[in-house]
């Protein structure tokens, strides 16, 4: 394969996770840092107002799904215009996945989110 090549992101917080659906790569991070690229080599800083980490990034289903701290979730279709959602936890979020009809969280604890849609979200015990 290619060898990698080191890009400055443009930002000094920790890089937690990456998604990717064509034409854009979004990466989340700590301190409500969220990225968006077309090509891996320019990054541009996307606004989300948060002050919390997060954690993981992820596309499925025509949605990309960013979750971290506090139960955070927020949404996008674009990967430019980002949503917050309603969750009924305070858990810190670390990975989703799509499945059998359903979005579903996990956290650190034994608290889980499910969604249909990515909108409506439902607190589970895992």
């Amino acid at each position: 394969g290619a060898p990698w090549t080191p890009v400055a992101s443009g930002v000094q917080a920790n890089l937690n996770g990456i998604a990717w659906h064509e034409p854009l790569i979004v990466v989340a991070g700590d301190a409500g840092t969220l990225l968006a690229s077309p090509d891996g080599r320019a990054w541009e800083v996307l606004s989300t107002d948060l002050d919390r980490n997060l954690e993981f990034a992820f596309w499925d289903q025509g949605t990309f799904v960013v979750g971290g701290d506090k139960g955070t979730v927020i949404t996008s279709v674009d990967g430019r215009r980002w949503y917050l959602q309603e969750t009924q936890t305070k858990q810190i979020m670390q990975a989703a996945a799509w499945g059998n009809g359903r979005f579903v969280t996990v956290g650190t604890s034994s608290d889980g989110l499910v969604s249909l849609d990515a909108v409506s979200w439902l607190k589970v015990k895992i």
